[in-house]
């Protein structure tokens, strides 16, 4: 006997446009699930940008969430219409970030 093939539930991954709107209006799971999808993909690419002398004052980690903790705030004001625009909204942030701390840096006495 042949049995007959059972269509497999059509499964719906939100859009990062999609959870950013339910976001933008209180979901935090929406939120949530908006970081999750980007965090890791953030993580990597600052890893690559966070010079050596600036890695004995913070962890990479530790900068992404800082810089994403400081960005949420205006998460409201943002106007993303592209899959790839938070991505980039986020990565502007850990930049920005990065650029602070070079400026401390510069600005720390040298020690003898």
């Amino acid at each position: 006997m042949i049995h007959p093939v059972q269509a497999m539930p059509e499964v719906r991954v939100d859009s990062s446009v999609d959870l950013l709107l339910k976001a933008q209006s209180g979901d935090e799971d929406a939120l949530n699930r908006l970081l999750e999808r980007h965090l890791p993909r953030l993580r990597r690419w600052a890893s690559r940008r966070l010079p050596w002398a600036l890695r004995t004052m913070l962890d990479t980690s530790d900068l992404v969430q800082d810089a994403v903790i400081n960005s949420l705030p205006h998460l409201g004001k943002l106007e993303i219409r592209t899959e790839h625009a938070f991505q980039f909204y986020l990565q502007r942030a850990v930049k920005n970030r990065i650029i602070d701390l070079q400026k401390r840096a510069g600005r720390r006495p040298v020690r003898d």
